[in-house]
């Protein structure tokens, strides 16, 4: 298995592998000022952040949903349940 830098969408792409070796190095950001844009053109209403570089990073899915089902959990996704 390679250390190969992925991207996507020109976002760094972070895997479960990289959040259990840096469990608080990333968050899910809810509506975050200056998001990054999605393919369509639209601003991303939940992107991934890299508390060290500052910079916006590409969630795969199943990262996505743990940090977006820990936000729910916690109530700090401003949904109406």
């Amino acid at each position: 298995m390679s250390n190969e830098v992925r991207f996507k969408y020109g976002l760094r792409v972070v895997d479960a592998k990289e959040i259990e070796q840096n469990p608080n190095r990333y968050k899910l950001k809810v509506d975050p000022p200056n998001p990054p844009l999605c393919p369509f053109g639209n601003p991303q209403k939940y992107v991934g952040y890299d508390n060290q570089t500052g910079e916006y990073v590409r969630l795969t899915k199943s990262v996505f949903k743990r940090f977006f089902r820990q936000l729910k959990e916690k109530n700090l996704l401003g949904l109406n349940q």
